[in-house]
Order: structure tokens, then C-alpha cells, then sequence
């Protein structure tokens, strides 16, 4: 057989490259004959893959960046041990919080300097509304609040929450970025009247504060009551704040600002009789004389009555420890004052505050505001939710307001019922180791104090104070004792010099004024461990629910203690607490 040819040989070459070709084109064909149905699927499928893994790593990162948040300290509300069973589902029940949530343009690394980074806003943020809301009080009164944080992020989460709110902060300081909000649940409450008042703006203030205080009244809804409250729609309750000047020394003007808001809730709820409220940052310990002045249990004593005397001086913030406490009270430095993104220290701006609802007047026809010197010119605003209208008394005569005396505030003090604390009248029933002096032992755990600072008063209406008019005669006799007393020794000095010869008078007369000094002491230990006795024993449920008519108390907030203080760290705010105070809280029957 013969060899085939190169030409054959090329032929069947070309025959199997063409094989090849066509083979390999039909399976181009078998791939390009799936559906394009299919195709989108894959494509989709790889698509969503690069996807998940994009978000995976995101999230990842995100972890890294932003560590868990932790969760704040929560407190349980605590039942008087009279009233676990004894609520009546025929009156209405409400709570009342009370909170200084630490203002963020306040936070500075030398008055906290071992919170870290949880003085940041964004670490802040989310616990106080967390905390705020897990309570859900019924209304709720917040002292140094930020007016950029209000519009932010509190308004919106409130409103959310089935609140309205009412703020104001000082327009006579655009350096002082906070201010005091009010809130209450609108499915129990709608606003009727409210007030503002600036106490630099009523009477004579020893010294520029920048302090002011509001109050609102609140009426019950119809749908909050039912067939068995025909009463309801009547009631309900009128509430004033304030954050009242931090400066220790300054008690007299702790006392005038005191009672500015005092007497003014007083004025306003005389068109309701609704049960009243004060509450807040009142910055006075309960041995403060304006803690003293507004329990008025007693009245008081002669060297009570000259701390307040001294307190009446001006002082001048040119120290190095008001500047250092000042930055506490008002933004850093210059309006340049970069900001950071800890939200540590805050750029001072001018706030921009809604003239139209809290605008300042100055009311001298109607004598609705009186200050604690009875002065001519005062300030305040007050508006009617139902009809709109502003009172807009005339401002054409201005007549300057007498000097302070401190008489004329221990009486006008006199003149009002007794404000009873409410966590200092209850508390020890539920937590007798956790208090001093009868209140908490802490609402405020800071640098430069720790111990009570923040109260929930109850006006109780049908009280007397004891010796109304005593405190005035008290500083008039107390300033006749030292008139006397600076008398005294010239008159010795004049009789040792007209009759040095003269015989000693005997000794009966010595003895019996020792005697009546010994009696007076006695007497005095004796009706101090009376009182004390009496403390103790009417410090029962029974006994203290007859000394208040109008309202009942149910439970209170628990406080911290010193054992979870000591193990969350004393140093606030921390990771567990967000702010430098405590929030308090009272649940109440409404029985007027």
C-alpha cells in the first residue's frame, strides 16, 4: 500500500483543524443556548455575594470603631411598706421625676477628669434617653439641658415618646447654652398656663446669676378619666422648676430666687387649686437656710439668720476658684473656640430661642409677679394655651425696687404654707441606711460636693408654718443682742472705773442666773431629743399621710447607694451613670 501523499496528508490535517473549529463552536453554542433568565440569575447571585461581603467587613469595622454601648443603671420605684396593697384604682396615679442631666457644653476634662469617654455626647446621648424613658414618668422636670441637644435630639425623642415639652433657658446670657425643660405625657395632660421667670430681672439680686425658673399648669385629660372620676377633668397639678446659683457662700440669693419661684407657682395656681410642685436643682443642702425656709418647720436660728446676713454682700467672680467653677456655669473661652468631636467642648454660639412663646415682661399693673422685696418692676412672661393671649402689661413707667432687707424675705417666707420634701418625709421607710439628715445621702456625686442637692416639694396647703412671724422678730432681736452686746463691755468698763472700791454683790444672784441658764439648757436638750424622739416615731405611714391632704404618696425611685457607687466608681459620670446627678422620681394619688 502505497504512502499517502503530501497533499493528502495536508487535506487531513485541514479536515481535523476544521473538526476542531466546529466542535469547539458547538459548544460555545451549548453555553450561549442558556436562557438569559439564567444568566441573570448568575449574575445576580455573584452580585449579592460581593455585597455581603462588603457589609460583613463594614460591620465589622464598624465594631472595632464603636464599641458596645453599655447599659445604664436602672432603678426600680419602691412601694411604702403601707401602701403595697392599699392603692385606689378610683383616684389617678401619677409619677414625678426630677433630673439634672449634666448640660454636654458644661462638660470639661478639669471638672471630670477620670470619666473618659463617657462624658462624649454620643455615649451620653443613648443612656439618658434610655434611662429617661425606661422610668416614663408622667411628667418630668430637667434642669441644664442644652438648647441645641433639646432641638436635637430630646424634643424629638420625647414628642416620639407621646410627651410635650416646654423650655426655656436665660435670654440675657447667650454664653450660657442651657436652660430647664418640662415635659408630660399628652394622653394624661394638657398645658393650660405657663411662666418664666429671670431672677436677675426681679427685685435686687446681690449678683449677676443667669438663673431662672418655670412653671406650668397642668390639667387632667377627659379620656384620662372615666365613670368613676367625675371630678377629674377639674384637677390637676401645677409644677415649677429651677436650678437655682451654684455658689456656696450665696444663700441669701439661693433664698430670693427660692421664693420668686415660690410665691409666683403660689399666684398662678390661685385661678386652679390644683395640688403644686417644686422641684429641681435647688444647690442648697438640707442645712442650707434656703432649704430651711422652704420646709419651715422651724425657724431659723441666730446664726442661721447671720450667714444670710453676710450672704447679702455682692461678690466679685475674679478669684481663681469662681473662674474655675464658672466654666462649669458657662461656655469656654471666646465665641472661636473650635469644636471637637467628643462633644467635650462645645463652640460658643448665640442660641436662638423661640421669642414668640418665651418672651420676658415686665409686669407692673397687675401685680401677678411680686418679688421677695415686694419691688415695683418685675419680670416674667405668661401665656393662655387655650386662648393664645399674651398678658402684656404697659411699660411705660419703671420705678426702681428698694434695697433688699433680709426681714422682708423671712416674712414673705412666713406667709406661705410648708413645703414638704417628699423623698425626705418616705425615703427612710424604704432605705433608712442610705440617708442624712433625712433626705438621700446623694442626688449629686461630683469634684467639688457630694450629698443632697435635688428635691421633689409638695406645697402642703393645710399647713401652718410654726410662729409665723417669728423669723422677722428673730432678726430684730438678734440684731438687738448685738447692739447689746457691743454695749455691754463699755458699760462694764465704766462702772469698774466710777466705783473700783465697790463691794461684790453676792453670789445668789450669779447662782441664780446660773441656774436659769442651766434650766434654759436643759430645756433646750430636752425638747431637742423630743423632737428627735418625734422623728423617729412619726416617721410611720399612717401618721405622715395625715399631715399631707391633697396628695398620697405610693412609692419613690430608689436611690444608689454607697456600695454601688463604690463599685461603679464615685467619679460621675461614668459608664453606668451619665450625668453628676441623680434623677428622683415620686408616684402620688392625686386625692384633692
Amino acid at each position: 500500500m502505497s504512502e499517502p501523499s503530501e497533499r493528502e496528508t495536508m487535506e487531513s490535517q485541514q479536515q481535523k483543524l476544521e473538526n476542531k473549529k466546529n466542535k469547539n463552536k458547538n459548544k460555545r453554542q451549548r453555553i450561549q443556548n442558556i436562557t438569559r433568565a439564567e444568566q441573570i440569575q448568575q449574575k445576580k447571585i455573584i452580585k449579592e455575594s460581593k455585597k455581603q461581603h462588603q457589609r460583613a467587613k463594614a460591620q465589622q469595622q464598624q465594631h472595632r470603631e464603636q464599641p458596645e454601648q453599655p447599659e445604664p443603671f436602672l432603678r426600680q420605684m419602691v412601694p411604702l411598706p403601707l401602701n403595697l396593697e392599699s392603692k385606689d384604682d378610683h383616684q389617678e396615679n401619677i409619677t414625678i421625676m426630677t433630673y439634672n442631666i449634666l448640660a454636654q457644653s458644661l462638660c470639661r476634662r478639669e471638672l471630670y477628669p477620670k470619666s473618659g469617654d463617657a462624658l462624649k455626647w454620643k455615649n451620653r446621648r443613648p443612656q439618658l434617653i434610655k434611662e429617661i424613658l425606661h422610668y416614663h414618668p408622667d411628667v418630668a422636670c430637667f434642669q441644664e439641658m442644652d438648647y441645641d441637644n433639646y432641638t436635637i435630639t430630646f424634643k424629638p425623642e420625647f414628642e416620639q415618646a407621646g410627651y410635650e415639652t416646654f423650655f426655656y433657658k436665660s435670654i440675657g446670657n447667650d454664653k450660657k447654652k442651657h436652660g430647664c425643660c418640662i415635659i408630660w405625657q399628652t394622653s394624661k395632660f394638657t398645658k393650660l398656663k405657663h411662666l418664666t421667670l429671670e431672677f436677675d430681672q426681679i427685685g435686687v439680686p446681690t449678683m449677676p446669676t443667669n438663673c431662672i425658673g418655670v412653671i406650668v399648669s397642668l390639667e387632667f385629660n377627659q379620656n384620662f378619666s372615666n365613670d368613676d372620676k367625675p371630678n377629674l377633668s377639674k384637677s390637676g397639678i401645677v409644677i415649677g422648676t429651677t436650678h437655682l446659683y451654684w455658689r456656696p457662700q450665696c444663700m441669701y440669693e439661693r433664698a430670693r430666687q427660692c421664693l420668686l419661684l415660690y410665691e409666683n407657682l403660689m399666684k398662678i395656681n390661685e385661678e386652679f387649686e390644683f395640688a403644686a410642685f417644686l422641684v429641681g436643682d435647688f444647690n442648697s443642702s438640707p442645712l442650707d437656710p434656703a432649704y430651711k425656709l422652704m420646709i419651715g418647720k422651724d425657724s431659723l436660728n441666730k446664726e442661721e439668720i447671720n450667714i444670710l446676713k453676710d450672704s447679702m454682700k455682692h461678690f466679685i467672680d475674679d478669684d481663681e476658684e469662681s473662674k474655675s467653677k464658672e466654666s462649669k456655669d458657662e461656655s469656654s473661652s471666646s465665641s472661636s473656640t473650635s469644636s471637637t468631636s467628643s462633644g467635650v467642648i462645645e463652640k460658643n454660639e448665640s442660641i436662638a430661642i423661640d421669642q414668640k412663646s418665651d418672651r420676658t415682661l415686665l409686669d407692673t399693673t397687675d401685680n401677678l409677679l411680686s418679688s421677695s422685696m415686694t419691688p415695683s418692676l418685675t419680670t416674667a412672661s405668661i401665656e393662655s394655651s387655650k386662648t393664645g393671649d399674651l398678658i402684656k402689661p404697659p411699660l411705660d413707667t419703671l420705678i426702681s425696687p428698694p434695697s433688699p432687707t433680709l426681714p422682708d424675705l423671712l416674712v414673705k417666707f412666713s406667709e406661705f404654707p410648708q413645703c414638704i420634701s417628699l423623698y425626705s418625709k418616705y425615703y427612710s421607710l424604704i432605705d433608712p441606711e442610705n440617708v442624712n439628715h433625712n433626705e438621700p445621702k446623694f442626688t449629686n456625686c461630683g469634684k467639688f460636693f457630694s450629698g443632697a442637692l435635688d428635691y421633689i416639694f409638695h406645697v402642703n396647703k393645710s399647713s401652718h408654718r410654726h410662729n409665723v412671724y417669728q423669723t422677722g422678730e428673730t432678726l430684730k432681736i438678734t440684731e438687738e443682742e448685738e447692739e447689746q452686746e457691743r454695749e455691754e463691755p463699755k458699760e462694764q468698763e465704766e462702772q469698774v472705773q466710777e466705783t473700783p472700791e465697790e463691794p461684790e454683790e453676792p453670789e445668789e444672784e450669779e447662782e441664780e442666773e446660773g441656774k436659769k441658764e442651766s434650766q434654759k439648757e436643759c430645756k433646750y436638750i430636752e425638747e431637742k431629743l423630743l423632737n428627735d424622739n418625734i422623728t423617729e416615731k412619726i416617721n410611720k405611714l399612717d401618721n405622715l399621710d395625715n399631715e399631707i391632704k391633697e396628695i398620697r404618696v405610693l412609692s419613690l425611685l430608689r436611690m444608689p447607694s454607697e456600695k454601688e457607687l463604690n463599685e461603679f466608681g464615685l467619679f460621675l459620670p461614668n459608664d453606668k451613670f451619665s450625668s453628676d446627678h441623680f434623677c428622683l422620681m415620686v408616684e402620688i394619688e392625686n386625692i384633692t
